[in-house]
C-alpha cells in the first residue's frame, strides 16, 4: 500500500473510532447504556426514546422507506433539541455529523429531555462532564 493510501486508512479510521465514541458517550449522557449505539436496529431505538419520538416513526420508516429522509432530518433536530441546542446545531448534525456529534457528546451539552426544557432526570454518571454543580459530574439537570 503507498503511503498516501496508508495515512489515508488510518485517518478514515480514526474519524470513525472518533464518531463511535461521540455516539458512545452520547448515549450515555442520555442515561441509556454507550453500547447500545453498536447494535444496528436497537440503536435507532434507543435514539427515538432519546428524542422522544414514538416507535411508530421506525415502523413507517420500516414499511415507507422514502420517509426515512424526513424522520432522519427531524431526528437531528429533536436530538439537538435534547441536548438543548439549536436548530442550527440540528443542520450541523444533518451535514457535518462528524464534527457535531463530537461536540455534543465531549462537550458542554447536557441532556434535557426529549422536550429540551430540563424536565428528564436520566440514570448514571458521565465522568466526561465536569463537576461544576457539585453533583459528582450526574448527567441530569436538577431543576
Amino acid at each position: 500500500m503507498k503511503p498516501m493510501g496508508m495515512l489515508l486508512a488510518m485517518a478514515i479510521a480514526l474519524t470513525f473510532a472518533v464518531f463511535v465514541a461521540a455516539r458512545w458517550v452520547m448515549y450515555a449522557k442520555a442515561g441509556h447504556p454507550g453500547w447500545a449505539s453498536l447494535i444496528p436496529f436497537y440503536s435507532t431505538h434507543v435514539a427515538f426514546k432519546i428524542t422522544g419520538r414514538s416507535p411508530w416513526w421506525e415502523l413507517a420508516v420500516c414499511f415507507f422507506y422514502p420517509m426515512f429522509i424526513v424522520v432522519w432530518i427531524l431526528q437531528n433536530l429533536d436530538l439537538a433539541r435534547a441536548f438543548g441546542r439549536s436548530v442550527w446545531f440540528g443542520l450541523g448534525l444533518m451535514l457535518f455529523p462528524f464534527l457535531f456529534y463530537p461536540v455534543l457528546a465531549f462537550g458542554e451539552s447536557r441532556y434535557s429531555g426529549p422536550d429540551g426544557k430540563g424536565a428528564c432526570a436520566t440514570r448514571g454518571t458521565n465522568p466526561f462532564l465536569r463537576d461544576r454543580d457539585g453533583l459528582g459530574g450526574r448527567a441530569w439537570d436538577q431543576g
